[in-house]
């Protein structure tokens, strides 16, 4: 067979293969009309059964009011005619939502092109003060996304350093993905707010240590957070529930004396060295079932408050829980399962130790 024979055969197999995906998208959309049509009919006829319901409760209530004898009985016929309605309501708006789809998908089918180069337009458009971040922004380009690299001093007449009052980080910078917030880079900044980019990967080692910051929202895509990435900062709460973080790195909220409330996420691996060293407020700890190991992560010496630290799995390691062995009366009762890990090191070094159930929760 020739180089052209070959090339024939190939482009043929790849015009059925286009055909075959184009029946499927046909057979697909018919199927979905012939379900939208069986219920608009179920429709029409519920609202032509209400209607005549409503007529006959007319017809009924009219007869009562001037019947001084028997009267008829309009409950069931009510009862009757609520529950249509009560049926009608959901159709009709899964219909309408079938009519959009239907129109939404004619739209982009029209002309795929256009539709494609429509999106590639609007993901490059920057974001909403995209233009007063970005003179508030150092970042670099690397490997085909954006790293924030800081702050960008900006100073009034008198000299006093200008701080926006929010400070939102742009999704896309140069038609790239902000996908990175690099080492240091907001450390002692005093911000009062901050928004962070929806596609954000990666927050640097000690990227927003001693920073003034109060609370921050973590998008779902953050997946790594850097050593002393948050140290002596002023949040009372952390939620990385929704992210995809595995570690919890040695010193990453240490010092953080307001911080009451941690939620850790079910993908997380393990807990570094001094991970929350000094978090006075931070009385109840819960451990997700997935995590492996939790390493030395209050480190409180004085251990002058109790503490509460639940462990839902059955085998992760806990390995020396404050820094130093807690002694038989220390401040820190665990809460897990039977024959548990955990369980196991509790007995084995004399720290209190309940079961998971009674845990008093945060």
């Amino acid at each position: 067979m020739t180089e052209l024979d070959e090339l024939k055969q190939r482009l043929e197999i790849e015009d059925l293969k286009s055909r075959l995906d184009s029946a499927e998208k046909r057979i697909a959309l018919l199927t979905e009309t012939l379900e939208t049509m069986k219920d608009i009919q179920t429709s029409d006829r519920l609202r032509a059964y209400i209607t005549n319901q409503a007529r006959l409760l007319r017809t009924t209530a009219f007869l009562n009011s001037v019947s001084d004898r028997e009267k008829f009985d309009l409950d069931a016929q009510k009862d009757s005619a609520q529950r249509a309605l009560d049926e009608l309501q959901p159709l009709d708006q899964k219909i309408d939502a079938a009519m959009e789809k239907s129109r939404s998908d004619s739209m982009l089918a029209a002309n795929s092109n256009i539709a494609e180069a429509l999106g590639k337009w609007q993901s490059a458009q920057p974001d909403s003060g995209y233009e007063e971040a970005m003179k508030n922004l150092g970042y670099r380009i690397e490997d085909g996304s954006v790293t924030i690299t800081g702050l960008r001093i900006h100073h009034d007449f008198s000299g006093e350093v200008i701080i926006p009052e929010t400070l939102r980080i742009p999704d896309m910078i140069d038609g790239r993905p902000v996908t990175r917030i690099g080492e240091g880079a907001f450390r002692g900044a005093k911000l009062n707010r901050l928004i962070l980019p929806k596609q954000l990967y990666i927050i640097g080692k000690n990227a927003f240590s001693a920073c003034t910051l109060g609370s921050l929202d973590f998008p779902d895509s953050l997946a790594s957070i850097g050593a002393g990435a948050f140290a002596s900062c002023q949040f009372t709460e952390i939620h990385l529930e929704n992210t995809r973080v595995q570690v919890i790195p040695e010193k990453c909220f240490g010092w953080c004396v307001a911080l009451k409330k941690v939620v850790l996420p079910e993908t997380l691996m393990s807990i570094e060295n001094n991970a929350f060293v000094e978090c006075a407020s931070l009385r109840s700890l819960i451990i997700p079932a997935n995590t492996r190991t939790v390493v030395s992560p209050f480190s409180d010496f004085q251990l002058s408050f109790s503490r509460a630290v639940a462990v839902l799995g059955m085998n992760t390691e806990l390995v020396d829980l404050c820094g130093i062995m807690v002694t038989p009366g220390g401040n820190i009762t665990v809460y897990c399962l039977p024959d548990s890990s955990a369980q196991r090191c509790c007995l084995e070094n004399k720290i209190p130790c309940r079961h998971l159930s009674e845990f008093p929760g945060e």
